[in-house]
Order: structure tokens, then C-alpha cells, then sequence
């Protein structure tokens, strides 16, 4: 056996190195107390029941993340049919294309290999989680990084629409979000980028089933390095937009609560930008409750050196619940967006709905235009023979 290869007495001793944690505890921790021998953290410490596990990480994060994945894309599609508001619309497509790809990479990484496991399909959730990780948690961070600022993006573009509602329109244009889009995404990856040198992978072997996978144990870096990286990371990754967005929504609040005292000033403009503005307010709000727990546990784990598994699988689920709940708002609060959606996907109802009413009315009119017809010949038969005796009258 090469060096770079460790063999396993057991499946479990090989299942057990899968417990996985948050990503940026297994890319981004160099703390060895939390990292295994073999560079996994243990996504639950054995006080942690296996109920828990089960339903908090397992079922319930796979189920809310499926939702999401459909959620997403139904968003996707009715927000790229039609320009509900210019300028806001690529922002809340790209939103909504960043927490596809989470969702879909929570399930993956996750939610699925934590049910396998629990029921024991040792051979499929080895092939599930054996995936080259290197790879896979980089572009999970980075989706995850830009989801939290297309975030800000969208709560920043709703404080220039509330306070400055004429430079706005200038500002705040559509080329002008494509241009922020893909300085968000460019910014996203290269911030993550580092994951890719901070890490290296390592071929594990089960001899029994002669299975192996790639682990990723972390590289040996400077502790002054590691240090600063962390701290980095937490306010790049979770204080800088938290702060942020709670500053900038409490302006809009305070704006918005000025606004409806003169409501009977407003135009119809002004009544609309501030529904939509509500609407959003509730997204970022719930961004706000979502990520605490992952600052709380970003915390702990890497200033700390504590490593909680309730609180790191209530952060994983929050993370799938924060990028599938969006569609939902949008819908409650969005008439416009309901609006589309109907229309779009209720379209093929409504064709069938007034073929069938078409066909009624030409049914319908057929038989009035026969009546009219009967009609029309009744009286020209009467006003004939009507006719007639007259004639007959004036002879005698």
C-alpha cells in the first residue's frame, strides 16, 4: 500500500469518516481538535441522538432543499418572462440561480448520505459521497457567498429606490444589475478560490469492498496564515453583509413608516415601490434569522475552537431553508409575480377554458340565428297570407 492510501478495519470505521460538517469547517478549519486523522470534522458528536440526525439533517433539510429546487426554477421562469421591475428582476434571477445550485448541492452533500446512512445502504452512500470534494465545496461556498450578496445587492437597490427615488431611476438600471451580476459572481468564486490551496486530497481505501474516495485533509499552512484567513473569512462570508443588510433595512422601515404617514400624497408609483419593497424586506428578513446560526456557528467553530453537531445540522438546515423559502414570498406578496405565474403556467386552462366557452357561444348563436331565421320566415308567412285577404276584401 502507497503512502498515500489508509485501509480500514470496518465499513463503520469508513462510513465514519463521512460525518461531515459545514464546508467551511472542512476547508476552512485548520483547528486538528475538530478534524479527524483523516480531515473530516464530525458532523454530529456522539451525544447528538441519531433522531435528531435523522430528521433535522436527513429528512427534513433533503425535503425542504427538493422544494427549493423546484421552488427556484418555477422563480427563474416567470421572473425571466417578464420585466416585473427592470433593473430588480436580474437581480432576483440571479438570487434565485444561486440558491438552485445550493439546494442541489445540499442534497448531494447532505441531506441524501445522512438518510443512506441511516438506513444502512453502506455501498450506495459510498458511492454517493465519493465525489471529488475539492471541487464540490469550493462552488457550494461560492453559490452560498453569492446568494448573500445578490442579498445585499437586492436590499441596496431598495434603499436607493426608497431614498433617492429619482436618482434611482438612473442609477439603478437594467445594464447596470447585469454589470453588478457579474461582479458578485466573479467576486464569489475568486474569494473561494483559496479553498483550492488550503486543502489537499487524499485517497482512501476500504479494503473489503476494495471502495475508495477522496478525503480532504487540510494543508500545512502557517498558524499566523491561518489566523488571518479565518478572520477574513467570518466578516467577508457572514458579518460584513449581516451588519449590512439589518443597517440598511432598518433605514428603509424608518422611510417606508414616514411614507404611509402621508399615504394620501402617494401616487400609485409610490404605493406599488413600497409593496415591493415590503416584499422584500420580508426575504432579507428571513436571511437574517437563517444566517445567525451560521455566524453563531462560524464562532464557535473557528475563533472558539468548539464544534457543536445540533448546532451545525440546524445550520445546514436554516442554509437549504433560507435558499427554497424565497418562492413562497413571492408569491404571498408579489401580485405581480402571482400574476405571471398564473398566466404563464395556468395558460394551457385558460386556452381550454375558452375554446370550450367559444364553442358555447357559437352553439348558442347558431340556434338564435335559427330562431330568428323561423322567425323572420312566420311572419313573412303571415304578412303573406295577411296580404292576401286584404286583397280578397277590397274586391268584394
Amino acid at each position: 500500500m502507497s503512502a498515500n492510501y489508509s485501509e480500514f478495519n470496518s465499513e463503520e470505521e469508513f462510513l465514519d469518516i463521512f460525518n461531515i460538517s459545514s464546508e467551511h469547517e472542512i476547508l476552512l478549519n485548520n483547528s486538528h481538535h475538530a478534524v479527524n486523522e483523516f480531515g473530516f470534522v464530525n458532523i454530529f458528536d456522539e451525544s447528538t441522538s441519531a433522531t435528531l440526525q435523522f430528521v433535522l439533517a436527513g429528512v427534513l433539510l433533503t425535503a425542504v432543499a427538493f422544494f427549493g429546487v423546484l421552488g427556484n426554477i418555477l422563480s427563474i421562469f416567470v421572473l425571466s418572462q417578464k420585466k416585473i421591475h427592470a433593473s430588480l428582476t436580474v437581480l432576483l434571477i440571479a438570487l434565485s440561480l444561486c440558491d438552485l445550485f445550493v439546494c442541489v448541492l445540499l442534497i448531494i452533500v447532505k441531506g441524501l448520505p445522512i438518510l443512506l446512512k441511516y438506513f444502512q445502504i453502506g455501498s450506495s452512500y459510498l458511492r454517493l459521497i465519493c465525489v471529488p470534494k475539492k471541487i464540490i465545496y469550493p462552488i457550494l461556498q461560492s453559490v452560498q457567498l453569492g446568494s448573500t450578496y445578490f442579498t445585499v445587492a437586492i436590499t441596496g437597490e431598495r434603499l436607493f429606490a426608497v431614498i433617492w427615488p429619482l436618482e434611482s431611476r438612473s442609477f439603478c438600471t437594467y445594464r447596470n444589475s447585469k454589470r453588478l451580476s457579474v461582479g458578485i459572481g466573479i467576486f464569489s468564486i475568486l474569494s473561494n478560490s483559496l479553498m483550492f490551496y488550503t486543502t489537499s486530497q487524499r485517497q482512501e481505501v476500504f479494503h473489503e469492498t476494495n471502495l475508495s474516495c477522496q478525503s480532504l485533509p487540510p494543508t500545512d499552512i502557517p498558524e499566523y496564515v491561518n489566523h488571518l484567513r479565518l478572520g477574513i473569512y467570518v466578516v467577508v462570508h457572514y458579518l460584513f453583509p449581516l451588519i449590512a443588510v439589518i443597517l440598511a433595512n432598518v433605514i428603509i422601515v424608518r422611510k417606508i413608516h414616514t411614507k404611509n404617514a402621508k399615504r394620501e400624497t402617494l401616487t400609485q408609483n409610490q404605493l406599488k415601490e413600497i409593496k415591493l419593497t415590503n416584499m422584500l424586506i420580508v426575504v432579507v428578513l428571513v436571511y437574517v434569522i437563517c444566517n445567525i446560526f451560521r455566524v453563531i456557528n462560524s464562532f464557535t467553530t473557528n475563533i472558539f475552537n468548539a464544534t457543536y453537531g445540533e448546532l451545525v445540522a440546524l445550520t445546514d438546515f436554516l442554509v437549504s431553508f433560507n435558499s427554497a423559502v424565497n418562492y413562497l414570498i413571492y408569491c404571498a406578496y408579489g401580485k405581480s409575480f402571482r400574476d405571471s405565474f398564473v398566466k404563464i403556467f395556468c395558460k394551457c386552462g385558460k386556452d381550454h377554458s375558452r375554446r370550450r366557452s367559444d364553442s358555447i357561444l357559437n352553439e348558442t348563436v347558431v340556434q338564435e340565428m335559427s330562431a330568428i331565421k323561423s322567425i323572420r320566415k312566420f311572419s313573412k308567412d303571415v304578412m303573406t297570407t295577411f296580404g292576401k285577404s286584404q286583397k280578397y276584401n277590397i274586391r268584394d
